[in-house]
């Protein structure tokens, strides 16, 4: 096992079978596959919505663990402009910096969901304004056409 100290910015690609825990005082966006399956080793003791310790799951766990070590950690925080983060067949993810406005166009291809990381603007489309802040998320359906960013924000974007 390995204890790595993150700071702002830090991105960590943590394949499925990974054994990971995310520690006291952590704030962090996870972005992963749809999957309905989580198998935990131990539970720090929390209790589920019954009141009762939350099940584990050590036998099911070994049988999918992967002993591999996580890919290079890369430091995200203040990029001046968009940058490729993650490329993969169940999704991708690029950091996003606007510093006015900017003009985006959906695609049929995909959605764009949208989480703001730092940062204050608005998003508008025809008929829609939002205001946007540090911690809000949105999604682009794939069929809305032009949209706009305004302000000075950093944003994760994600599609598959």
């Amino acid at each position: 096992m390995n204890y790595i100290n993150v700071k702002k910015g830090d991105f960590i690609p943590i394949p499925a079978g990974t054994i990971h825990a995310i520690m006291d005082g952590i704030v962090l966006c996870e972005v992963q596959q749809s999957s309905d399956v989580t198998y935990r080793l131990y539970d720090w003791n929390r209790l589920g919505k019954d009141g009762k310790p939350r099940e584990l799951h050590q036998k099911k766990a070994i049988d999918v663990i992967k002993l591999n070590p996580s890919e290079e950690i890369k430091n995200y925080s203040n990029v001046e402009k968009t940058t490729k983060v993650y490329r993969s067949n169940k999704f991708n993810i690029n950091i996003v910096r606007i510093n006015q406005q900017e003009e985006k166009i959906s695609t049929k291809e995909s959605f764009r969901a949208y989480i703001i990381l730092e940062g204050t603007g608005k998003i508008t489309t025809k008929t829609f304004e939002k205001t946007l802040k540090k911690g809000d998320t949105f999604l682009i359906p794939s069929n809305l056409g032009k949209y706009n960013v305004y302000g000075d924000l950093e944003m994760m974007e994600i599609w598959i």
